[in-house]
């Protein structure tokens, strides 16, 4: 009788349950399919049928924003996604007060990084943000200088061997490089990715980037147990065990040997408090300080660095490969940005500080202009838990899965007078102070803006200060080459970043 009358309750609150959520559902159906245009849903799939893969799903967004002037809906399967590409428009939603959390697809992400800052949501991201925000202090990013000017100088060794020689893909080298700045600033780890790009380490990181990707376009995948009785759920376990193997191995061995300097009293009196130490910190370390005030725990600090690696990584060498690209393709550009590092440098190889930095403004210009094109980030998730009112008297209703369309906000005509011309004076002071702020949001904006971007652009800016000293840039002249790019966890072109080197006369 027990079992029974347990069934029956079960029972009743499913059905009930059920009815709720269809009610919530077909309300939120009513309310989108009344406001915002798109193309007709298939039963089951909705318009999966019209996104079968990365590159396909990226055109197909860019053709129907050319269909409708603002915004458009689309279904993947029954859950409605409403794009956004008008300044207006992301600007109401990223400087909304309105909780915002990562739309459903980081989802995919929660094996590898779990629920760290980028995936977390409420008061467990308020935490982390706050936990973070000091791993990013001016002073311990000034003593990552050194780490990336280091890395810079074996990039260059190893694009020496191409001077001359045709044209060759450059992005898997920067990927390279990032890949080393990243594990070192993260977990203090030398992957030494530049040196042997095939070890167990970057062989799993570059795996389970691809599965993700896979995952992310492929309908059938979405289900969890489809996907772990497939062999891409296979290749992603075994990646993951490498990857989490190796993250707790070193915050074991990191943790032992913090605790072993400050019985040693290796650090005394640091003039800006224990965080900010004589010896460079890295991102693992700030985390270890902290563990005891927040209750962190292994998985949660493994979270963190996880996070810090993913978001760091591809972001960062797609960001450089398209600059080098954008400078290949434009020799006076390239030849203004090569003075203006002579009159830095001069003939010295030397580290560049933090002013250094600071007056690489052109460089700076031609940095942020080939974000514009070539937003890292091409697209951005975002969930709403309450509704948020746009112009013209549209609404974004509660429960909605919002897509900013980064890629096409950067190209708006309305905005930008010769959206597709590579053009760094876009980026002058007279020019970004005619701009909506939001009409170039390459680090996103708002509350869930990147935390990292300072971080991002002193590595881009000292990467390609080095290569652009060290090398001229040519375009490759075979037409296969031609850029053809689309968004996979980042933005890639789908034969690589070609293009050719000479080396430069002066000898650092």
């Amino acid at each position: 009788m027990v079992s029974l009358a347990i069934i029956f309750v079960v029972t009743v609150i499913s059905c009930l349950l059920y009815i709720h959520l269809s009610h919530v559902w077909s309300t939120l159906y009513k309310r989108i399919e009344k406001m915002y245009p798109g193309p007709k849903p298939l039963p089951l799939i909705g318009n999966g049928h019209l996104f079968r893969s990365a590159k396909e799903s990226f055109y197909k967004f860019l053709s129907l924003c050319d269909q409708y002037d603002r915004f458009f809906r689309v279904y993947v399967g029954n859950i409605p996604f409403i794009v956004l590409y008008d300044y207006r428009d992301i600007e109401a939603v990223l400087s909304s007060n309105v909780k915002l959390d990562k739309g459903s697809v980081y989802q995919f992400l929660y094996p590898w990084i779990g629920r760290g800052l980028l995936t977390s949501a409420g008061d467990k991201w308020k935490t982390r943000r706050r936990l973070i925000t000091p791993a990013f202090h001016f002073k311990i990013l000034e003593e990552y200088i050194d780490l990336f000017n280091a890395n810079g100088t074996i990039l260059c060794q190893k694009l020496a061997q191409f001077s001359g020689k045709g044209a060759f893909n450059v992005h898997e080298w920067v990927k390279l490089y990032a890949l080393d700045n990243i594990c070192e600033t993260a977990m203090k780890y030398q992957a030494n990715a530049l040196i042997n790009s095939e070890s167990t380490y970057v062989r799993a990181i570059r795996a389970l980037s691809s599965v993700i990707v896979k995952r992310s376009f492929t309908f059938y995948l979405y289900n969890d147990f489809l996907f772990s009785m497939s062999k891409y759920g296979k290749t992603q376990r075994e990646a993951i065990k490498v990857i989490s193997g190796t993250t707790k191995k070193i915050i074991k061995e990191r943790r032992e040997q913090l605790a072993k300097e400050k019985l040693m009293k290796t650090e005394e009196n640091p003039q800006d408090g224990e965080i900010y130490s004589k010896k460079r910190m890295v991102f693992l370390d700030v985390l270890l300080s902290c563990e005891d005030e927040y209750k962190l725990t292994d998985e949660d600090i493994s979270e963190e660095v996880d996070t810090f690696m993913f978001e760091g990584h591809d972001t960062v060498s797609s960001g450089i490969g398209f600059t080098l690209h954008s400078l290949a393709a434009n020799p006076e550009i390239q030849e203004t940005a090569y003075r203006e590092q002579i009159e830095i440098f001069g003939d010295s190889d030397r580290t560049p500080t933090v002013s250094d930095l600071n007056e690489m403004k052109y460089l700076d210009m031609v940095l942020k202009e080939s974000q514009r094109l070539y937003p890292s980030v091409p697209m951005i998730g975002r969930q709403i838990h309450e509704d948020i009112q746009l112009q013209d008297g549209y609404v974004l209703p509660q429960g909605t899965q919002l897509t900013l369309f980064i890629s096409r906000l950067h190209r708006d005509p309305k905005v930008w007078s010769d959206p597709d011309k590579f053009n760094p004076l876009n980026f002058s002071p007279e020019e970004v102070a005619k701009r909506n702020p939001y009409a170039y949001v390459p680090f996103s904006a708002g509350s869930r803006n990147c935390i990292g971007q300072k971080f991002a652009m002193w590595e881009m800016k000292c990467c390609l200060s080095k290569i652009i000293r060290h090398f001229k840039l040519l375009p490759s002249q075979d037409p296969d080459h031609e850029l053809e790019v689309y968004g996979e966890l980042v933005l890639v072109n789908e034969k690589g970043i070609n293009i050719q080197i000479e080396k430069r006369s002066k000898n650092f």
